[in-house]
């Protein structure tokens, strides 16, 4: 090999050195920019639940059916003890060895199943929730079979009359008063059953 040839051959050798070392900073830039993004994800990720947590606990304080459906999910989620214990929940143990039933109906609007529920079950010991379901909006109640209030829970959720009685007006004869400005007469009654003036000489005859 020439002279002229080894020189060349030399700064060949020292570009691909360099090109290396390029490509060596490169990758160790592209890996702290991982890094980097990596990183903001978390803090994304945990000012997020922070933000949703702030945002359950308020619909917890403000509306105690909110809060009962919130606790009802959580108490199916949560498996850890510490967890649990953050919300008043019992311990997993024994929420495994009750044998819990669960009572389902179905309503036309989330409303509806929100009323149901705070009418009939408002003294209720068990877990309720509302959820949709293929357009229909199912109130589930978790209860556990040796509650005292099984069977009065059953009748609630699959007697036909609860949801009638609910369905009907409730203020309908509550709210009722005479019409005093219609043209119908108002008869004034004494106290002994008889219309005022009127002429009892000739009653009890017989």
């Amino acid at each position: 090999m020439t002279k002229a040839a080894e020189t060349l051959e030399k700064k060949i050798e020292a570009q691909l050195e360099k090109l290396k070392q390029l490509k060596a900073r490169k990758q160790a830039i592209e890996a702290r920019e991982r890094s980097k993004q990596k990183e903001q994800e978390r803090k994304d990720d945990t000012r997020r639940k922070i933000l949703l947590g702030s945002y359950l606990i308020k619909k917890m304080q403000s509306n105690e059916a909110n809060k009962e459906k919130i606790l009802a999910e959580l108490n199916e989620y949560l498996t850890e003890d510490r967890d649990r214990q953050l919300f008043d929940l019992p311990p997993i143990n024994e929420v495994q060895e009750k044998k819990y039933d669960t009572f389902e109906k179905e309503f036309k609007s989330f409303e509806e199943a929100d009323s149901f529920s705070k009418r009939f079950l408002k003294n209720m010991n068990g877990f309720t929730s509302i959820k949709e379901v293929n357009g229909t909006w199912l109130l589930i109640m978790g209860v556990d079979e040796s509650s005292d209030q099984y069977i009065e829970l059953a009748d609630i959720f699959y007697n036909p009359s609860y949801e009638e009685l609910h369905t009907e007006d409730e203020d309908e004869d509550e709210d009722w008063e005479p019409d005093f400005d219609s043209d119908r007469k108002v008869t004034n009654v004494g106290l002994n059953g008889y219309p005022a003036g009127y002429d009892t000489s000739l009653t009890n005859r017989y």
